[in-house]
Formats: structure tokens, C-alpha cells, sequence
């Protein structure tokens, strides 16, 4: 995010350029009565966050229900899932500042404080999503139990990614012997060694001419930490033979040290596919359910491949010399598969089968939703109803028939409108922290530019007009 005074030291002086040398000096005098001063420009932010965050709230009071996507830092960043006309969409809804202490309650406090100024009542929310802290859901003094205390039939979700991460860190004693990162951190904390290994890789024709960092911070940076290592092998073995770094040079040519990585390239590379499946928008509970029970699936086969001697789906692996780890996988996709089962227990969509396709016969609810059950029946042997649900995607079908069979649709919605991980939230934070550097380090509060630089929603055209 640029400066306010941008607008005033780099725009207008570009445009009075090209205007003068294009219409002359007359039409420049005319470029100049454009106000553009640094408080112009807030006052403009702040008008037109003002009038997204309006048109937001309006939205969300218009059918009430609403799901929370919750994280925090030194700041409450917070995105809403609601129902707008025959979609289900999400947005951001406020950046407050936290008091000195980041407790549940004092989260609590904040977010309810803004509930109330939009009007928004907690009984209308039906799940709020965040990530595992004890701030957050802590079962006594957590966020979580408190806001339930207002709402008991709010559906608390635990991120799902931030659950596969620590699955994906599980490796086996002898997988961990890797050197990989002390060779990393050995070229990339030396500028000179960087230069001459980049030299070198250009020099072999190599399709990289650097290496990645590894950090812990950004999850998916093993795989690819991994996976361009593997890649300059033949590289990183010339230059440590070249440095006489007698221990790597030791591991670089050893053959089953390079089947473990190329293994451990191609398996982080699976996991970077799930944790980069369940990212993103409009990513729902049923969704991303169903991306780790495929994982799960995908895990089983692959043991039951390798007992049989086939490694087709570890290209990497397969290529090498890979009997003599093959004990060492088949134990390693054991531990994933246990880590899966821990960290996602009991997880099953199969009872919700008739929300992605009303169309089937179920028995999956519950004795006392005998209205949902009577509705179903009726949705169940409706043709026309069966056409459109061929013809319009899901959220606009559960919608479109809303008043006719209300109890259902209800039922449906309150699944589909949850959220299943933080990943809007974690994108915030990034904005967040290119509008709060150094530079603008005078910016009282960065809610207003967050309103303007994240939310889906946009100011009314005739609002907008009014700045011109």
C-alpha cells in the first residue's frame, strides 16, 4: 500500500506532463484544482469504507444468517459468510485494535462490541471458525465457549489447515537425518557462496540458479525447499566438492540419502496439494472434508501399491534405487494416516450427501426433523426441481427453493454457510501488514484502507460519483 501523499508527489506531476505536452499549459491549471492533499485522500478512504461497510451490514441484517472466520494478532481481524440473493458470500468485516491483554474475553468483548454497533445479534451466527490457540478456544476462558454462552448452537471449527500442517511435519527419525536445510542455510547465509553457486548453475545449464530457504512460518515452503534441491543435486555436489565440505559432500553421494530426499520432495509435494486445495474462497466444511478423506483414501492405496512393489505415483522415488526404503515409506504413510485419524477424527460427510444432491434416498437425520424429512420427500419427486438442480449451482438452487420448503433449506444452509479454515483471515494479516509499515507509521488505524484493499462489496456508483 502506497503513502496518501502519493496522489500529490508522483500522479499529479506525471498527469500535469503529459497534459502539457499534449494540451499545453492552459489545460494544466485545470489538472491543478484537482484536490489531492494526503487528508483528501483519507477522507475519501474513509467515505468509502464507510459506505462499504453500510452496504455489508444491510446485507447480512436482510437474511440474518451469519458465520464468523475469526484470527488475532495484536489486532481482531474478522471475515463474515452470509446470504446474498441466490449466493452465499463472504467479506470482510472489521480490523479492531486489542486491548493490552489478548484474552478470550477480551476478544469477546471487541468483536461483541462491533456486533452490536452493526446490529448483528449472536443468535443469528452459526459458526465461527478459527484457528487452535488457547485465546481462542480455551474450553473455559476461550473465545469460542464464551460467544457459544450467547448462541449454543454455534458450530466452532477448528482451521483445517492449520490441522494438516503439524500432520505434514510427522517424518520418520531416519527422514529427519536429512542435511537438507544446513546445506541451504550454508549457500543462501553466504552472499559470496550464493553468487558462485548461482554462477555454477548457469554454467551446468541448471533450470534453477538458486535455492530456497526454508521457514517454518510459510507451510509450504518445504515442498518446494525440497523439490529444487532435488532438482540441483548434481549441482550442489559439484560446488561442495569445490568448497571441500567434506560432510556434504559425504551425503550428496550417497544413493540412498538422495532416494530418502526424492521421496521426501515428492510426498511434501502431495501435502503442499491438499494444504493449497483447501485455500482460498467459498471453501465450506463439506468441501474441504472431502480433500482430506481423499488424501486418507490416496494414503491407503499408495501403502497397498507399495506392498506390491509399485512406486508409479512417487516419480521421483521411482527413478531411483527405492527397495531399500521402501520399508521406511510403507512406515511413513502409516504415521501420516495415524496423524489424519488424530487430527481429524471422526470426520464424515457421507450424512450430508443429500445437500450436495437432494435427489437420493437417505436416512441420515435425525428422528425429531420430521418436517425435514416430509420436505425432502417432496423435493425428492419434484422433476422440475431436479432439472434446475442440473442448471444452477448449489447455493442458488437451495435458495431458489427457500419458500417453498423452508426447513430443509435451512438445515442446508447453516452447513454451507460455515467456514472451514482462516485462509481469508491470514490473507488479511498480509495486507494488513503492507499498510502498517514503517513508512505510515502515523496511520491511526488501518480498518478503513483494510475495507477498501479486501471487501468483495463496492461502493454505490452514485456514492462513487461524488468524488469526481
Amino acid at each position: 500500500m502506497k503513502s496518501h501523499t502519493i496522489a500529490e508527489t508522483l500522479i499529479l506531476p506525471a498527469c500535469q506532463e503529459i497534459v502539457r505536452m499534449m494540451f499545453g499549459e492552459d489545460a494544466v491549471s485545470e489538472l491543478n484544482k484537482i484536490p489531492l492533499s494526503d487528508n483528501t485522500i483519507s477522507r475519501r478512504i474513509q467515505d468509502m469504507s464507510g459506505d462499504i461497510e453500510c452496504n455489508i451490514k444491510s446485507k447480512i441484517l436482510k437474511y440474518k444468517l451469519f458465520a464468523l472466520q475469526v484470527d488475532e494478532s495484536t489486532d481482531l481481524l474478522v471475515f463474515v459468510r452470509f446470504i446474498n440473493h441466490e449466493a452465499i458470500v463472504e467479506d470482510f468485516l472489521c480490523c479492531k485494535e486489542l486491548p493490552e491483554t489478548r484474552k478470550g474475553q477480551d476478544v469477546f468483548d471487541v468483536l461483541n462490541s462491533h456486533l452490536k454497533y452493526c446490529g448483528l445479534n449472536w443468535k443469528n451466527c452459526v459458526g465461527i471458525c478459527t484457528d487452535g490457540v488457547p485465546a481462542m478456544t480455551g474450553c473455559l476462558k476461550g473465545f469460542v465457549p464464551i460467544a457459544q454462552k450467547q448462541n449454543p448452537n454455534i458450530i466452532h471449527t477448528h482451521c483445517f489447515i492449520h490441522r494438516e500442517v503439524p500432520v505434514a511435519k510427522t517424518l520418520e527419525p531416519e527422514l529427519k537425518s536429512a542435511l537438507v536445510v544446513k546445506i541451504v542455510n550454508y549457500i543462501k547465509m553466504r552472499p559470496l557462496k550464493c553468487r558462485q553457486f548461482a554462477k555454477l548453475c548457469v554454467g551446468m545449464e541448471a533450470n534453477h540458479s538458486t535455492l530456497i530457504q526454508h521457514t517454518k512460518i510459510r507451510w509450504l515452503s518445504r515442498g518446494k525447499v525440497l523439490s529444487h534441491f532435488y532438482e540441483l543435486r548434481e549441482e550442489l555436489l559439484t560446488f561442495c566438492l569445490q568448497e571441500n565440505l567434506k560432510d556434504f559432500v559425504e551425503c550428496l553421494s550417497d544413493d540412498r540419502w538422495y532416494s530418502k530426499l526424492a521421496y521426501l520432495a515428492d510426498i511434501f509435494h502431495e501435502l503442499d496439494l491438499l494444504n493449497n486445495g483447501m485455500q482460498g474462497r467459498n471453501e465450506n466444511i463439506l468441501s474441504s472434508t472431502e480433500k482430506i478423506n481423499a488424501c486418507q483414501k490416496k494414503l491407503t492405496e499408495w501403502r497397498k501399491r507399495i506392498a506390491a512393489e509399485n512406486l508409479e505415483m512417487f516419480p521421483s522415488v521411482f527413478k531411483r534405487n527405492w527397495q531399500e526404503i521402501a520399508l521406511l515409506i510403507l512406515n511413513h504413510l502409516h504415521t501420516l494416516l495415524t496423524n489424519l485419524d488424530k487430527y481429524f477424527p471422526s470426520i464424515s460427510v457421507d450424512q450430508y450427501d443429500w445437500i450436495r444432491n437432494p435427489f437420493v434416498v437417505f436416512e441420515s437425520f435425525e428422528e425429531q426433523f420430521t418436517l425435514t424429512k416430509e420436505e425432502h420427500a417432496c423435493v425428492l419427486n419434484n422433476k422440475t426441481l431436479k432439472l434446475n438442480h442440473s442448471e444452477l449451482n448449489l447455493n442458488a438452487f437451495w435458495l431458489l427453493i427457500e419458500k417453498e420448503y423452508p426447513a430443509i433449506v435451512q438445515k442446508a444452509l447453516r452447513l454451507r454457510v460455515q467456514f472451514a479454515t482462516s485462509y481469508l483471515c491470514e490473507f488479511g494479516f498480509s495486507a494488513l501488514k503492507t499498510i502498517k509499515h514503517k513508512k505510515r507509521a502515523q496511520l491511526l488505524s488501518g480498518e478503513d484502507e483494510l475495507h477498501v484493499c479486501l471487501a468483495q462489496e463496492t461502493s454505490d456508483s452514485s456514492f462513487s460519483s461524488s468524488f469526481c
